[in-house]
This record gives C-alpha cells, structure tokens and sequence, in this order.
C-alpha cells in the first residue's frame, strides 16, 4: 500500500504501539489462511478465474458462442470454489483478528484501538498525492 508510510507517520505513539502490537498478535496465533496451501489455493483458482474470466472477450463472444457459454459454466464453478475456500477460513480468520485486537488493547489502551481503527477506515485521505 503506497499510502501505509504516509497513514502510519499520521499515528500517535499510542496508535502506533496498538498497530505493531495487533501485528505481532497476528504472527503469534497463526491462522489458516497464511499457510502456504490455502495461498497456493487460491493462487491456482485466481489464474483460473483469469483465464476463463468472459470480460473482453470481443469478436470471439460472437463467433464462438458455445464456447463462451462453457466459459461461463467453469468461471462460475470456478468462482464457487473460491468463495467456499474463503467461507471456510471466515471464522478461524475472526478469531485470530479478534485476538489482535484484544491484544493491541491490553498493550495500547482501548481509545488507542479505536482511534486507529477509524483512522484506518479513512487512510486514503491521509496519504499524500505526490
């Protein structure tokens, strides 16, 4: 993210020490969707995607329709196996977040969690356009 340096610079102390303790929590209670499978996974299924996506097809839509139907068949199937893998790692994800955040709040305080909590919800607007 290139405004991470810039959003990052515009936290207090207090912010920023709940920002790397929320971090540092994550990479104390792994979860299953940084493993190296599940990132594989879903590598092979976005080039999948890629390769069947039916957008900008142009003159080949019309020439070979049946095709194109078949495309759309697979890019769906496709697309339904991405959104179970995500579906299936949505609670252990919560957890671990849920922990961070716990965490980040014990070390930092709770006004500083939630500070930088809306602050990161409006990053973009302290980034600078240069």
């Amino acid at each position: 993210m290139s405004w991470a340096s810039p959003f990052f610079a515009a936290l207090t102390l207090q912010e920023k020490i709940a920002a790397i303790s929320h971090h540092m929590s994550q990479f104390a209670h792994p979860n299953i969707s940084n493993s190296s499978l599940v990132e594989r996974a879903m590598h092979v299924l976005n080039s999948w995607i890629d390769t069947v996506d039916p957008q900008d097809s142009g003159l080949l839509y019309w020439v070979v329709f049946p095709l194109i139907i078949l495309r759309l068949l697979l890019f769906a199937v496709i697309g339904g196996i991405y959104v179970l893998l995500i579906k299936s790692m949505r609670n252990e994800m919560q957890r671990v977040f849920y922990i961070a955040d716990n965490e980040a709040s014990e070390t930092a305080g709770s006004e500083a969690v939630l500070s930088l909590l809306l602050k990161a919800e409006m990053g973009r607007s302290f980034c600078t356009n240069g």
